[in-house]
Formats: structure tokens, sequence, C-alpha cells
């Protein structure tokens, strides 16, 4: 019985359950979405400030 029951819990460790897979991934969305969204800004915040001299000529 424990000879049947150990390559069970490592195919379960090698491919894990859907279920577990979506948990995961329900959890990682939200912040790999909240990271891009940070990274944009300050990409679009470098961009506007360096094709702006205005901005530059007017401080």
């Amino acid at each position: 019985m424990r000879q049947g029951h150990r390559p069970a819990g490592w195919r379960n460790i090698i491919s894990p359950h859907p279920f577990t897979v979506f948990l995961i991934l329900c959890q990682a969305v939200p912040i790999l979405v909240r990271v891009l969204k940070s990274l944009l800004r300050k990409m679009i915040m470098v961009f506007t400030q360096s094709h702006r001299p205005e901005f530059l000529v007017e401080t």
C-alpha cells in the first residue's frame, strides 16, 4: 500500500492539479498586472519628460 502511494505523490508534485494551478494564477495575475502598470507609468513619465524640453525651460 505504501509503495503504491509514493509514486502518486511524486506525480502530484511533477504535474499539479489544474485547480491548484488556477488558484496560483489567480493570485499571480493581479501582482503581474500591478507591476506592468507601474512599469508602464514610469516609461510614460520618462518618455514625456525627455520629449518635452519646454518643461525644462519653464522650471
